[in-house]
């Protein structure tokens, strides 16, 4: 487990960091969320071993505040020398490493963040089956990015550089969903594959065994859900409240921290520009607030927590029904990216399931992925021939020997 967590990190990005922990109290005791298998002595015993041995290198010693309890665990890097070996005599690669089948899905979190314990129902296992499925699904396809290695680089250090995002690894693609507050009412999204932290201008690059993709999400979820709880209709654009289409992101951000937030004292979002917009924060969120007044009750409710679990039950119903055809789905919060020719399936159900649950029409939209063939080789507009088809990009030799890999291998025929 220790090697193929360190080859991961050192595949994404040699400087990557690995966090692990040295306190023996999380290798002990009866936990839905730890591995039963692994012991702190077995543990503790390779980690000292391959650190002497020169195979892992600390970075960040661990650490905690005894008076408040925070702190952070020891990191760590692969070294070069650890990199090449697994690389070069055993030929491994992103496409080896797979999630466990039986980890923990159904993953409850408190006010803090902290993961609690809690009693299985029928819900969970409900969920946890279903999950499963999906999973399996997962497991037999490889979802992957058609960039060029600049751009992979490039890529990493913008997601390096935010602190919501962390780099992609193409190994994960095994899925859980969080609920949160200590509560199954709240949260309940999907999380863990590697293609949800991708910046919405590469999505359109993503593939699923090579092929192209496309991605599809419900319009304005949130603001319909809460204009149906009222008895109305929702406008048909509700960010569109009369400003500038530029300001459109600001309007939804600011909607979604409002309905989020457990108080109606929200900071600034990010895209939010006084200069630009002509107003200040305070008057902005006012019109904002003006402009929703018929679900403004909703504001500083935290009723955004609430409507995820109903959100992610819709996209639940929507993964399982791909999943028991054996067509994998990645589901991006309120969106789904699949194989381009499902779009009109794809779209039919997303709206079914969305009606199924809410007992309201659904409105879903569609991006389509594009091919990378002609910008990467610069000729956007240019007839091709035969020889440029079939010439490999050096620029995308990473993706292509990824690919090349998942098909030498035969994954996905099981």
């Amino acid at each position: 487990m220790l090697l193929l967590n360190l080859f991961t990190v050192w595949s994404i990005d040699p400087k990557t960091k690995l966090g692990i922990s040295l306190d023996a109290n999380a290798y002990s005791g009866a936990s839905r969320y730890r591995n039963p298998h692994l012991t702190y002595r077995q543990f503790e015993a390779a980690f000292r071993g391959l650190e002497a041995l020169g195979f892992l290198k600390v970075t960040n010693p661990g650490y905690q505040f005894k008076a408040t309890g925070e702190g952070q665990v020891t990191r760590v890097v692969g070294t070069e020398k650890l990199g090449l070996l697994l690389q070069e005599e055993t030929q491994l690669s992103p496409i080896d490493v797979v999630p466990s089948p039986t980890r923990e899905t159904i993953l409850l979190r408190d006010n803090s963040g902290r993961m609690v314990e809690y009693d299985d129902t029928e819900d969970t296992t409900r969920m946890r089956n279903n999950l499963g499925r999906i999973n399996h699904v997962l497991r037999q396809n490889w979802p992957d990015i058609e960039i060029s290695r600049d751009e992979w680089v490039n890529l990493q250090e913008r997601l390096e550089a935010k602190e919501d995002r962390v780099p992609i690894d193409l190994g994960s693609r095994y899925l859980s969903r969080i609920f949160n507050n200590n509560s199954f009412l709240m949260g309940g999204r999907f999380y863990g594959g590697w293609w949800q932290n991708v910046p919405s201008d590469l999505r359109p690059y993503i593939r699923i065994n090579g092929k192209l993709t496309v991605e599809i999400d419900y319009s304005s979820i949130h603001p319909r859900m809460l204009f149906a709880m009222e008895g109305l209709e929702a406008p048909d654009d509700p960010y569109d409240i009369g400003l500038d289409p530029r300001f459109r992101e600001v309007v939804k951000q600011t909607f979604n921290a409002l309905i989020n937030a457990s108080t109606n004292r929200i900071n600034p979002v990010s895209s939010f520009d006084a200069d630009a917009i002509g107003m200040s924060w305070p008057e902005f969120k006012k019109v904002v607030r003006q402009a929703f007044a018929p679900i403004a009750k909703y504001f500083g409710t935290g009723e955004g927590i609430r409507l995820q679990r109903v959100d992610s039950d819709i996209l639940e119903k929507v993964l399982v029904y791909f999943a028991e055809r054996g067509i994998p789905c990645l589901p991006i919060h309120d969106s789904v990216i699949m194989h381009h020719g499902y779009t009109d399936e794809l779209e039919a159900v997303m709206t079914q399931a969305f009606e199924e649950v809410t007992g309201i029409a659904g409105k879903v939209k569609g991006t389509l992925s594009v091919q990378r063939a002609r910008e990467a080789r610069g000729n956007p507009d240019g007839a091709w021939d035969i020889e440029d088809v079939l010439r490999p990009d050096p620029s995308f030799r990473d993706y292509d020997d990824r690919l090349a890999a998942w098909h030498r291998k035969g994954w996905g025929k099981a």
